[in-house]
């Protein structure tokens, strides 16, 4: 029976810490109000040609959005939703 190196919890210099959780801005259309834009916290809008349309909204932790957001944004710095 194989034994792990250190406990489940990960190794010595990783217990007792918490990795902090990745934190999303949200921008919704104020032309639009249905669909909204996920940046990475405190990162810019992309370059839009109606940036002047989208207003800030709110702050979410990674654990509160759908997996294709967290996805999205990782892929491309940013990713919309339809927020109906």
């Amino acid at each position: 029976m194989a034994v792990a190196p250190w406990p489940m919890n990960g190794p010595p210099e990783k217990q007792g810490s918490i990795d902090p959780m990745e934190e999303y801005d949200l921008y919704i259309n104020v032309k639009q109000p249905a669909i909204g834009i996920y940046v990475r916290k405190g990162a810019q809008l992309p370059d839009l040609t109606d940036k002047g349309d989208w207003v800030f909204d709110g702050t979410s932790a990674q654990d509160l959005l759908p997996s294709s957001v967290i996805e999205g944004v990782k892929a491309d710095g940013h990713a919309f939703r339809d927020m109906d």
